[in-house]
């Protein structure tokens, strides 16, 4: 990350903490000294010195490099001292190859979260795997502190406490649009307006980009005016996947790569609602965890990597049967014409039935959206309602910025809803509180939220508290109101598949596993009846389905080669 040229009192520090003669510090000096202070200690007792010192002089640690073991005591002495002191700093140990003890260690330790990453030593020329690994975490930390910082293609000027703005905020983070926002009023809001010749009439929300200003604009008319592809290039193709979750960018890879040619429809941001969680730890590969943000940008960029057509912003309204296959309507009455449908919709949040939520909705309190928003509670007290993991990883996450969070249970444990080690981790969190057997009756706030009224569920006695922030992640309804009305679906409104719809089939075959009530359309991941809501049997289900989409092709060719 050189070239900053950051003025040396300003420089961030990174501490290294080793006694074994790697020769880190000389390393990371030459090649971070001019944007980083390098500071390098020997043993706990100094790292915690330094860490004190330049805590105590308002300047930033990004990062924190220990050795596994040290003269006095072990890495994790010192790693555990980083989060008081520093919340947003990237810890990291540096294992050495072949001890199985500081292996050991090491294991227990990121379980524990006390280790984000760790380095292997040695490592060689420390531009092969030292000076990557480095600028990795460097970039992490500079994303987590200086969110606005990077160049950004457009800004929005909008009223304070806006709930389109929100929305806005939240659709462009998820789709990795790098944007900055200004209240109305604000010298940087008049400097802009000045520039593009705007006159604000009232408490319009305008977009500014580099070709013009639009006003109060929708989601596909923005995207539209960003270049974005918002209808299908082509009238036809083998398979439309409609939903760009992690079900349905499995099984775009998938397809893709095995030559059918795919388009993949999503109405709002790649990810679909996992690319709202903030930390993923439990995803297979991912040691360190990764943001549903990130693990859905790799997956789509692999899907078109193999031919996948992706259309932005512009839902599905219908679905209607064709001769040999499905047509497709978009929201601005585009077609598609595909063979083969996979539905993979996902599911959006339900609604917290709380007095005020709504007029309070974008201006303290959000469904989902942690990520996005976290940065903007620095030393605040918010509140997360729900008992699942999209719940427990907000709260982890918001605790970085927050100075208190506080997890909002209407049941009496969340270890029956929450795995493991987030349940753990929140434990361990000490500016994390677990309120169980308690709801939210109602939000109040003259502009923003002020304050919560909560109900004891064991004694139905309401108190009032102050909050900064709300955020609701209560469960989920699954996406299916648009689809024709003869689409068998459970008593929840989740999607029958196979065995569940074979009796409503008047047709020689059985369904295949997947298949809906709807021969030639499929259902994967969150919006099916009966899968396991988790990423990694989203993506399971995504490929699976793939080969009986191929299984139900080869049928169909084979029963038009005979006739």
């Amino acid at each position: 990350m050189g070239g900053a040229n950051i003025p040396a009192l300003e420089r961030p520090a990174i501490l290294t903490v080793s006694d074994r003669g790697w020769g880190l510090a000389a390393d990371l000096a030459g090649r971070f000294g001019d944007d980083y202070e390098i500071v390098d200690c020997a043993a706990v007792r100094d790292a915690a010195a330094a860490l004190e010192r330049i805590t105590e002089a308002h300047r930033d640690v990004s990062l924190v490099v220990a050795e596994a073991r040290l003269p006095d005591g072990e890495g994790a002495d010192v790693l555990q001292l980083v989060r008081p002191l520093q919340p947003h700093a990237i810890r990291c140990l540096i294992a050495p190859m072949m001890d199985r003890r500081a292996a050991e260690l090491i294991s227990a330790w990121v379980s524990l979260d006390i280790v984000d990453h760790y380095i292997n030593a040695p490592w060689g020329h420390p531009e092969v795997r030292l000076f990557p690994a480095i600028s990795a975490m460097l970039s992490e930390w500079w994303s987590k502190t200086h969110p606005d910082s990077g160049p950004a293609i457009l800004d929005v000027i909008a009223p304070p406490n806006s709930t389109r703005s929100h929305e806005l905020r939240d659709l462009l983070a998820r789709n990795a649009v790098p944007a900055r926002f200004h209240e109305s009023g604000s010298e940087a809001a008049r400097r802009l307006l000045e520039q593009r010749g705007v006159e604000l009439s009232g408490d319009e929300l305008i977009v500014v980009t580099q070709t013009g200003a639009l006003v109060d604009p929708d989601n596909l008319e923005l995207a539209d005016h960003l270049g974005a592809a918002t209808r299908p290039r082509t009238d036809a193709c083998d398979l439309a996947i409609v939903g760009g979750g992690p079900a349905g960018l499995s099984a775009a890879v998938y397809a893709s790569s095995e030559g059918l040619d795919t388009v993949v429809i999503e109405k709002a941001a790649i990810g679909g609602q996992a690319g709202t969680s903030s930390h993923i730890r439990n995803y297979l590969g991912f040691a360190h965890g990764i943001s549903g943000t990130d693990l859905a940008s790799r997956a789509s960029e692999q899907a078109w990597q193999f031919g996948t057509e992706f259309v932005f912003i512009n839902p599905v309204t219908a679905l209607e049967a064709r001769s040999g296959g499905w047509r497709v309507i978009l929201g601005d009455d585009a077609t598609l014409d595909a063979r083969v449908v996979i539905l993979a919709t996902g599911v959006h949040y339900r609604r917290l039935d709380a007095s005020g939520v709504d007029r309070l909705l974008g201006a303290g309190v959000y469904y989902g959206a942690a990520a996005s928003e976290a940065p903007a509670f620095a030393g605040k007290e918010v509140f997360v309602v729900g008992a699942g993991n999209s719940a427990g990883q907000a709260a982890v996450h918001l605790a970085e910025y927050a100075a208190k969070v506080s997890v909002v249970a209407r049941g009496p444990t969340i270890t029956d809803s929450m795995s493991d080690y987030l349940v753990q981790q929140l434990d361990r969190t000490t500016n994390v509180t677990v309120l169980t057997d308690t709801t939210v009756r109602a939000v109040s706030g003259e502009h923003r939220l002020a304050s919560l009224v909560l109900r004891n569920g064991v004694t139905n006695d309401n108190h009032e508290v102050a909050a900064d922030g709300l955020f609701i992640m209560i469960g989920a309804v699954p996406d299916t109101g648009w689809l024709p009305s003869d689409l068998a679906l459970d008593e929840r409104g989740y999607i029958l598949t196979g065995p569940r719809v074979a009796e409503r089939w008047n047709r020689t075959r059985q369904p295949l596993p997947f298949e809906t009530s709807l021969p030639g359309v499929f259902a994967v991941g969150d919006v099916r009846a009966g899968s396991v809501k988790r990423v990694a049997a989203a993506v399971g289900e995504g490929s699976v389905c793939v080969t009986q989409v191929h299984q139900l092709l080869t049928q169909s060719e084979t029963t038009e080669v005979r006739r």
